[in-house]
């Protein structure tokens, strides 16, 4: 069963966060699936056709994508039984299209939620000084946010190709702020 729905854009390392932020909150809520933290990059994977492919992120970077044309569906579903939704608000995440469409999402689930006495969905924004923080996260948990690249040295992390130099987290006072924000 999902719990939570990650939000972000792929782009600039998001999906690579992503990846690492739904590993910790399994962990450290203790949920025994990966599920229970829906990321469409692994929730897709045994839904006919779904296809891996490496998306050029940069003319010297990739990363892996799952797509499936009624992704939206799946993730639509996802959000209709979870009780948190975490966004990732980065540059990245205001330049998707995919990610507005998931706002939408959100805002249409807590509207339908309202209307039949249902607990509403739970909004989380990790907020980045680059974040356009707009009215759609009125009423979030807004949890300030800065990068931490995991090699810290600009010399040697410029040089790095691949998505290891867009390879990022976020520090351990702020991940525990997101994990004590799900409900």
């Amino acid at each position: 069963m999902t719990e939570v729905i990650l939000s972000f854009g792929s782009a600039d390392g998001g999906a690579m966060f992503a990846q690492w932020l739904q590993r910790e909150i399994v962990q450290r809520k203790g949920y025994t699936q990966s599920i229970s933290v829906y990321l469409d990059t692994f929730a897709l994977e045994h839904v006919p056709g779904t296809e891996y492919v490496m998306k050029e992120i940069r003319p010297t970077a990739g990363g892996l994508a799952s797509l499936n044309e009624g992704w939206n569906k799946y993730y639509k579903y996802a959000v209709s039984v979870a009780h948190s939704m975490i966004f990732v608000a980065t540059k990245a995440w205001f330049a998707s299209p995919y990610c507005k469409y998931e706002m939408s999402y959100f805002i249409a689930e807590n509207q339908a939620r309202s209307k039949t006495g249902h607990s509403q969905l739970s909004g989380i924004a990790l907020t980045f000084p680059e974040s356009e923080i707009t009215s759609e996260f009125a009423g979030m948990a807004l949890i300030p946010a800065i990068k931490r690249y995991v090699v810290v040295d600009d010399k040697k992390r410029l040089k790095l190709t691949g998505h290891y130099y867009d390879f990022w987290i976020v520090d351990e006072k702020t991940l525990q702020k997101v994990v004590s924000s799900i409900s």
